[in-house]
């Protein structure tokens, strides 16, 4: 007689067994696959007669669309994979994650219109927080850098394998390891190590990770000193809204570290900008910006998209002000010196070049009040 052992459901939290439900719920042919890249209710603040702008870096151009239709790819945020049980994690949870979180920043962005940041419940800021941490892990800068990251690694892993090591991984993998099976290999080296040849990960892995990394971004955010800044009736904003700004001394070449950044600015809507100091002394009054010091955030907000911006319908300030239009690829620097007594390490250093990578004459960091 033999025993099947039934598989134990896992146990979880109310709250994860709630939004799993959901998402369920939310399978079927009607589906969303078209998900936003910007949430559609933090767009629509931006609308004039229902339209919003939106400047496309990539595509060089600028049209009118609803919130509804912007920033918008099919089933980015799927988590299906032949990996994953559909039965256990559905293939919508994350997005049905984000939409939840985005239905709870409606409100708590419309207090910060009128409050500051120290005036609003401190659990309902704490799910604002997070929303801002999934700003930052959401969208294409993110999954470039995940990329970019493991492509590296076997760049490295292989740029000096010979054929008798490619023999082995073959061995050691089970696959065929004929001479034409190793010539194959290595043309397949050859082409990752030129950049012919891409290493992705699953969608869902990425999906998973960007999950993983906004949940350990919080506490960088909630350490810093919050501050709400009226702005003139022109603020823009971006696919990658949480922009990092430094001043003298930081690189304007490459984008600062999100935990390093003396600065941080957050656009809550066309006059409002939720701004976040390592140091609360750099906010001092008025805290309101002018419409010099407008103009020099929204290049930055400009700059740091990667690939496009939006503002009020009437307006075309993400036509006029001139940034680079090519969004740089990360950079490898190294190896590096290392510790005495560590010599036979390799140590490397990825970074994010910015839009002014290669500039002759880069701008000056904005805002030079914040920076005395």
């Amino acid at each position: 007689m033999t025993n099947h052992r039934r598989r134990r459901k896992p146990n979880y939290p109310p709250e994860f067994q709630a939004l799993l439900d959901k998402a369920r719920k939310a399978e079927g042919p009607s589906a969303p696959r078209k998900h936003h890249l910007v949430p559609a209710s933090y767009l629509r603040r931006w609308a004039d007669d229902k339209l919003i702008r939106v400047r496309d870096l990539e595509r060089d151009r600028s049209y009118l669309a609803a919130p509804e239709q912007a920033a918008r790819e099919t089933d980015y945020y799927s988590m299906a994979s032949p990996d994953i049980d559909p039965t256990e994690v559905s293939p919508l949870l994350f997005e049905t994650l984000l939409g939840e979180l985005e239905g709870r920043a409606v409100g708590t962005i419309d207090k910060l219109l009128i409050m500051q940041p120290w005036e609003i419940p401190s659990e309902e800021m704490a799910y604002f927080t997070w929303y801002l941490s999934f700003q930052v892990t959401r969208g294409h800068a993110y999954r470039q850098q995940m990329t970019f990251i493991t492509n590296d690694y076997f760049r490295l892993l292989y740029s000096e394998i010979t054929d008798e090591g490619l023999l082995k991984i073959l061995r050691k993998n089970g696959a065929p390891a004929t001479a034409e099976d190793v010539a194959a290999a290595r043309r397949g080296v050859e082409d990752l190590l030129a950049g012919r040849l891409e290493i992705r990960q699953q969608d869902a892995a990425l999906v998973g990770s960007s999950a993983e990394s906004a949940g350990a971004l919080g506490s960088a955010l909630l350490s810093r000193d919050w501050q709400v800044y009226k702005t003139p009736k022109t603020l823009i904003t971006c696919d990658e809204p949480v922009v990092r700004i430094g001043g003298p001394g930081d690189k304007r070449d490459e984008r600062l570290g999100l935990g390093v950044a003396p600065i941080l600015v957050f656009p809550l809507s066309p006059e409002a900008l939720l701004v976040m100091s390592k140091d609360a002394d750099r906010l001092r009054p008025p805290y309101e910006l002018d419409p010099i010091e407008c103009s020099e955030i929204n290049r930055e907000i400009l700059a740091s998209a990667s690939r496009w911006a939006f503002e009020r319908a009437s307006k075309r300030h993400t036509e006029l002000l001139q940034v680079p239009l090519r969004f740089p690829q990360l950079k490898r620097e190294g190896p590096l010196p290392m510790a005495e007594g560590q010599e036979h390490h390799e140590l490397y250093r990825i970074y994010s070049p910015t839009r002014w990578a290669g500039e002759e004459h880069p701008p000056p960091w904005p805002v030079s009040r914040w920076f005395p």
